[in-house]
């Protein structure tokens, strides 16, 4: 409480249950004062403060022994301000209730609110964020502690992911490319979604698991500090590698040559088409990492028609890496990949030429080799002008040949005559 004192007489002129609004008073008349010549003057005196017994604290811990209060986790940690008596609020249990000060013990007052509020507000300099939530995790499961729930059919998880948290593949069927929700296919047996719901009765977190390992994904959508506890809690542990999900199956539903297929999130990457399923498989040749409800969209190549995870443009086709490497040639010229069918040859460095590239070019009958510079021996033979003349001799008539003698020209005829 704020007096306000006449400084002349000291009579006390009026009482402030602040101190702010008090001194606005003061400085109001003050100034009234000082414009009318008054020696008149006001100031603010501070009520001292009643003494408070601590025979409420005697009172509050009773509570405690009796069981009226329920104690909150972290009651005997070393930080923890026992004049405070926090516990689980009678009225809510998703709250707590302290008592604030002296005054509001012994007027036997608790102020409620929510555990991070009163954390953070209390101890948010000795606790982070993330020890925070952890402690609002543990209040929330040993008072209000939440279902952990299964869906393990096709119907089931598909009704949990469109029922949220939000997420690329919560969205309803007809957003996606497949014929149907690409999560469906988590339903072979396998896999299964662990979720909880919220106070509005809506899914408030899920989680892909594998109930046959015991694993849960990484990743936890929505509420992950009360959902991951739950998953703990039942045995599981958190899948961080890819062979905590090699093998599984997945529902095969084959759709525009490759299948319905939802967004995986690591560890898991990629499948192979077991036939009867799909099969997770770290090396597979099925990407899982599409939004659009199917794997591999498009990527087929188009010399084996498999489905591969990335592809090459061989003569204006997308082939996969092994039709590219077994059955394709790369233009020296041109600088493109031609079928091998397309390739007219190699020069004597062995860099391969198109049918286009070496138009005017020809292969050598001896070194078998592309040139651009040739000759035709007397044998009607097609050879480079470096084989034609290491190995062909000439004739008189200046043409190569194997046999020169053989040549039958008047020339040649002249100098055969001659020789005789």
């Amino acid at each position: 409480m704020f007096n306000v004192i006449n400084t002349t007489t000291g009579e006390i002129v009026c009482t402030y249950n602040d101190g702010a609004t008090a001194g606005q008073f003061v400085a109001m008349r003050n100034a009234e004062f000082s414009g009318a010549m008054l020696a008149t003057r006001y100031r603010i005196v501070r009520q001292a403060a009643a003494v408070v017994s601590d025979e409420w604290k005697a009172r509050e811990m009773t509570r405690f022994a009796d069981g009226i209060y329920r104690t909150v986790p972290w009651y005997n940690e070393d930080w923890n301000n026992q004049d405070h008596f926090c516990h689980v609020s009678n009225e809510d249990s998703e709250k707590i209730a302290y008592t604030a000060n002296a005054e509001d013990g012994a007027a036997d007052k608790q102020t409620r609110t929510r555990p991070g509020r009163y954390l953070e507000q209390h101890y948010g300099n000795v606790l982070s964020q993330d020890e925070i939530r952890n402690w609002c995790a543990r209040f929330t499961l040993e008072n209000n502690k939440p279902k952990l729930l299964w869906a393990n059919t096709a119907d089931d998880i598909e009704r949990v992911y469109t029922s949220g948290p939000n997420s690329c593949m919560s969205k309803s069927p007809g957003e996606y490319d497949s014929p149907c929700h690409p999560v469906r296919t988590y339903g072979s047996g396998d896999f299964a979604a662990a979720y909880m719901l919220g106070s509005d009765g809506g899914v408030s977190a899920r989680v892909i698991v594998a109930p046959g390992r015991k694993v849960f994904s990484p990743r936890i959508y929505g509420d992950y500090e009360r959902l991951r506890p739950l998953l703990i809690e039942a045995g599981y542990t958190c899948g961080n590698d890819e062979e905590d999900w090699d093998g599984l199956k997945l529902l095969r539903i084959p759709h525009r040559h490759t299948f319905v297929a939802p967004y995986f999130d690591h560890p898991m990457s990629c499948v192979r088409d077991g036939g009867d399923h799909l099969i997770v498989d770290a090396g597979g040749d099925i990407d899982c990492h599409e939004t659009t409800g199917l794997a591999n969209d498009g990527l087929i190549c188009a010399s084996c028609e498999c489905r591969c995870n990335e592809t090459y443009t061989v003569a204006g086709e997308e082939w996969c890496e092994d039709c590219m490497n077994e059955s394709s040639t790369y233009c020296h010229n041109c600088r493109y990949h031609y079928h091998n069918d397309d390739i007219a040859g190699t020069d004597r460095h062995d860099n391969a030429y198109c049918n286009d590239c070496a138009c005017d070019m020809s292969v050598c009958e001896n070194c078998g080799h592309l040139h651009e510079y040739t000759v035709e021996t007397l044998e009607n033979e097609t050879w480079c002008e470096r084989c034609a003349e290491r190995h062909l001799a000439q004739t008189e008539c200046g043409t190569y040949a194997q046999n020169p003698h053989n040549c039958e020209c008047e020339t040649c005829n002249v100098q055969k005559e001659l020789e005789v």
